[in-house]
């Protein structure tokens, strides 16, 4: 009787084997494409780039380096989109605790771009009277990118700033590499995801795409080790950390106006350095009054969202100074500066040196929030009253160096005949 059972267990065993194996195979040749699967989610996320909405946002950074500045914030934002045209309002507020609940300080912020230019302007509430800020007009895509990047906008959510910044969308950077493959099917909270598969030279990506919700992402996990290569750009550029991963989970997908939104989810970003300290911040996003059709000029987006006053400086010519009145940015010069432009440009004038059309007319009153006695001047031309992005600048900048370099030259002059007397 034993050795008949022994003889029916050899028997079954390869069997059951080759059932195992034959499942196995079924089961492989049933999961898709893995570049089918991320050229799907690629077309998923690409709802954000004509929106208007708010998101709530709640970092908490710890650590285990006593040295190491932990912080906690709680971020509300009205964030409008349309392709390079972008705005946000902010509201930021940081805490003692964890729980958000004993604040510390508040600030605002203000980002606009036109698809021109990035101007960014903040102030401290209860410190600062005014908001100041910089204008971009060269190279401001990067800027802007790095802006989007942020994770307390939420852009990880869609696969923005997942790997670092500058990088491209989380589907795009995946895309470039022949490891890509789908290495199973698993549910999150009865929901079907197939897990894509990219080893790369920054670490191992897998990302968990849901069919059901859109082909969205309901997870993403990145780790990376010392052995990897690590590159500008990216998140990790600390050479003294051998431990990296990111992780983006809890995210719920809602459907609007026909299309799968991701509206919340959480963003954890943990590091472990040679010598056993650990960092981590967390990130819970929430977006609501989700419009994907908004009217902009209805809501009056892509101007200049900033109170008269608001000083903003030329990130590309330093020394340039510009305040935000009437909703439009004037040049802010000295007085007597200003005196001293007029009288050499009537000199260039008369010489057929300056078209007509560079005279200019001088206002001074108060500057808000200044000691009595300080005034400050606004010169206005043609070319201060258009758009914010003006493209007579660099001629206007050429005019001022002539007439600086006149000045230094009747300067000159002058010690020289006081000399030869």
């Amino acid at each position: 009787m034993t050795s008949i059972c022994n003889q029916r267990r050899s028997i079954c065993m390869p069997i059951a084997v080759l059932l195992v194996a034959f499942a196995r195979m079924c089961q492989g040749q049933n999961l898709p494409e893995a570049r089918e699967l991320v050229e799907r989610y690629r077309e998923a996320v690409s709802w954000n780039q004509r929106v208007s909405m708010r998101v709530h946002t709640k970092i908490d950074s710890t650590s285990t380096d006593k040295n190491y500045r932990v912080y906690h914030q709680e971020m509300n934002l009205i964030h409008r989109r349309d392709g390079n045209r972008v705005e946000w309002l902010v509201s930021k507020n940081s805490f003692e605790d964890e729980k958000h609940e004993v604040p510390k300080s508040s600030e605002e912020l203000v980002l606009v771009s036109n698809g021109k230019s990035l101007i960014v302007g903040n102030k401290k509430v209860g410190r600062d009277a005014v908001y100041v800020g910089s204008i971009r007009r060269q190279n401001y895509e990067n800027a802007l990118r790095l802006s989007l990047g942020d994770y307390y906008y939420g852009g990880f959510l869609s696969g923005v700033g997942v790997v670092g910044q500058l990088e491209p969308n989380l589907g795009d950077f995946i895309s470039r590499y022949d490891t890509l493959r789908v290495i199973g099917k698993v549910n999150i909270n009865k929901t079907a995801c197939y897990i894509v598969e990219a080893r790369t030279e920054h670490g191992t990506i897998k990302v968990w795409i849901a069919p059901e919700k859109g082909y969205n992402a309901l997870k993403v996990n990145w780790v990376i080790h010392d052995n990897d290569f690590l590159s500008d750009g990216l998140y990790l550029r600390d050479s003294s950390f051998v431990e990296w991963s990111v992780v983006i989970d809890s995210i719920e997908v809602q459907k609007i106006d026909g299309i799968f939104v991701p509206v919340s989810g959480r963003f954890i970003k943990a590091n472990k350095s040679k010598e056993g300290v650990e960092k981590t911040v967390r990130v819970k996003v929430k977006q609501s009054e989700i419009d994907l059709n908004p009217d902009f000029e209805a809501l009056g987006a892509f101007g200049l969202p900033l109170p008269d006053g608001s000083r903003i400086y030329d990130h590309d010519y330093p020394g340039i100074g510009y305040e935000v009145i009437g909703g439009k940015l004037v040049p802010n010069v000295d007085e007597y500066a200003v005196e001293q432009i007029d009288k050499i440009t009537e000199e260039l004038m008369a010489e057929g040196q300056v078209p007509t059309r560079m005279t200019t007319a001088k206002k001074t009153e108060a500057v808000p929030n200044q000691p009595a006695g300080i005034a400050k001047t606004q010169v206005t031309t043609e070319e201060a009253q258009g758009e914010i992005l003006s493209e007579s600048r660099p001629f206007l900048m050429l005019v001022f160096v002539l007439i600086g370099l006149s000045i230094i030259a009747i300067i000159a002059w002058r010690v020289f005949l006081l000399k030869k007397e």
